[in-house]
């Protein structure tokens, strides 16, 4: 005889505990788009019932309107970008998180195997008061830590670190998967340092790496290793379809335009290899740094598999 579910057996309607919880609930799908949102979590970060708007959408929206999440930022895409680069990167993380009504939440995110994100936020106004300036500066510090400073995105330290775990927690997985490592390098840049400045060289890299963070999966890892030089891990991505979307960001960032460096064209190469279970991090980066090599040997803005 099957089992009586857990809402047969209690009396109550799961669906209905979802949409009138005060906690905040809501599922991002693997391109961090709204899929399902409870009312409360709707109410507290603005979104319309009938959208289904992608979280950056949400949070640019909030700051344009001075409403929903407290954003301290000068530059908005820029913390975006900055958000986006390690948001959906770990299977689990947990932060406090303020509201521009002063209610403060603590959030927490859990990624699915397929990228999907479950966001889970209860209020802590009244829980969580003493402290807080004390983790809201060690907060800001262990960022800081984790965040080239220049492009806003993950750090040669931070990229190295959560794909050292990431590794770890396979360990003993009978289905390995598919993994993909590729290391991507923008085709002339010293060029453009050397005719137009360092000014117009910073002004390639940020827009860059906002192209590349906006045109990746919620699960993908995006990190400069040093100078023009950057990773990207795509878990759970086949071969084929690595090369398809590299090749696809390669023609956005083609498309990119420098009002200070107006005749350079940007485009990059990339050097990407499957993760194998027997292979250490050293290796497989060394593997997809000779690759990158053969792209750039062989005429640049190419993808080597």
């Amino acid at each position: 005889m099957q089992a009586p579910s857990v809402a047969s057996r209690s009396g109550m309607d799961v669906a209905d505990l979802f949409w009138s919880t005060p906690n905040l609930i809501a599922v991002f799908d693997a391109d961090d788009r709204l899929v399902h949102a409870n009312d409360a979590f709707r109410e507290t970060y603005f979104a319309d019932p009938d959208e289904t708007p992608s979280w950056r959408q949400i949070m640019r929206d909030n700051y344009r309107c001075s409403r929903g999440a407290l954003i301290d930022a000068d530059d908005i895409e820029a913390w975006l970008t900055a958000a986006e680069a390690r948001r959906g990167t770990v299977p689990f993380r947990a932060f406090e998180a303020e509201m521009t009504d002063g209610r403060l939440f603590w959030i927490t995110e859990t990624v699915d195997p397929q990228g999907s994100l479950l966001l889970f936020a209860s209020e802590i106004t009244t829980l969580k008061a003493p402290g807080r300036r004390l983790r809201e500066e060690r907060d800001v510090a262990r960022r800081a830590s984790w965040t080239d400073e220049l492009t806003g995105i993950a750090n040669r330290r931070y990229v190295l670190k959560t794909l050292k775990e990431w590794q770890s927690q396979q360990i003993g997985e009978k289905a390995y998967g598919d993994h993909i490592v590729a290391l991507l390098d923008i085709d002339h840049f010293k060029g453009v340092n050397d005719s137009y400045g360092h000014d117009a060289g910073d002004t390639v890299l940020v827009r860059f790496c906002r192209t590349v963070v906006e045109g990746i999966r919620l699960q993908d890892l995006f990190g400069r290793m040093g100078g023009e030089e950057f990773l990207l891990f795509l878990p759970g991505c086949t071969t084929d379809a690595a090369v398809a979307r590299i090749e696809e960001l390669q023609r956005e960032v083609r498309t990119l335009r420098f009002p200070d460096a107006p005749r350079y064209r940007c485009t990059f190469s990339a050097g990407l290899c499957q993760m194998q279970p027997d292979q250490s991090l050293d290796q497989l980066i060394n593997l997809a740094d000779r690759r990158l090599y053969t792209a750039k040997e062989n005429g640049r803005n190419r993808v080597i598999a």
